[in-house]
């Protein structure tokens, strides 16, 4: 974050990280309040801190969103006039960009999974697909590795252990090295069970076609799992995940969740 307080320059801080709360009243009540107000929702609207480094008063500070934005008096100076983010190397697409994307490419599936019959997929598709139904995404940047990794912890339906080994490693065998998991789940099981319902795994690559679902590379949903074989082309497999499963805390994050 850059700050211009004033005086002989700008001032520049490290964001660390960042706190959740979880009973935040916000993100919940304007679509319950106000009209018009979508049903979609970013994880990021629990975020109440970002935890910095100020090379002056030391690590560990932690900054509210509401000092973030704030415009009144003196401490108005002390609002960021710019932001620099970082991401990894041949990652062309942002956080915001992927999360945009996983949106549109989830109402392009929802339309085409309506009245399909799939074994084990109820009451969560139920839930998932449900037209004034609320849902929240929640988007990391994940290495392959890692992503299997929370797969094979399951937990799997009784009986499941074989047979979701033999998917998961046809999985592997496709997906990418590194892609942007967009996790997709309910209000409540967010804040209360951290837990989510599905999966899209975006292309971290900027590609032509505008087709939302081909610049997903992957997905879960209850009950099944696949992988892209073309754009908007997919191979998939029933999985014997049919709930809400933990959500994935990456080897990279090791303090959050």
């Amino acid at each position: 974050l850059i700050f211009d307080p004033g005086g002989s320059g700008s001032h520049v801080v490290s964001v660390l990280g960042f706190t959740l709360n979880t009973d935040e009243w916000h993100p919940q009540a304007g679509p319950a309040y106000l009209s018009g107000q979508p049903n979609d929702e970013s994880s990021s609207a629990w975020v109440d801190h970002l935890v910095i480094h100020d090379d002056v008063l030391g690590p560990y500070y932690c900054v509210s969103r509401a000092g973030l934005f704030d415009t009144g008096g003196a401490r108005s100076r002390l609002k960021p006039k710019a932001v620099i983010a970082l991401l990894p190397a041949k990652v062309e697409l942002s956080p915001v960009q992927a999360e945009s994307i996983a949106r549109e490419a989830f109402r392009e599936f929802k339309r085409d999974f309506t009245g399909a019959k799939i074994k084990g997929r109820e009451p969560w598709w139920g839930l998932l697909f449900k037209d004034d139904g609320r849902r929240v995404y929640r988007t990391t940047l994940a290495r392959r590795d890692d992503y299997i990794a929370g797969l094979k912890a399951g937990p799997f339906a009784r009986g499941g252990a074989m047979r979701a080994a033999l998917v998961i490693a046809a999985v592997e065998a496709r997906l990418p090295e590194q892609f942007w998991l967009v996790e997709i789940t309910l209000p409540q099981l967010f804040v209360g069970n951290r837990a989510g319902v599905a999966e899209l795994l975006i292309s971290v690559d900027s590609i032509a076609d505008e087709t939302p679902s081909a610049q997903v590379v992957g997905l879960r949903f209850p009950s099944w799992i696949g992988v892209a074989v073309a754009p908007a082309q997919f191979t998939v497999w029933p999985f014997p995940v049919h709930r809400h499963r933990r959500l994935q805390t990456l080897g990279y994050h090791r303090n959050g969740w």
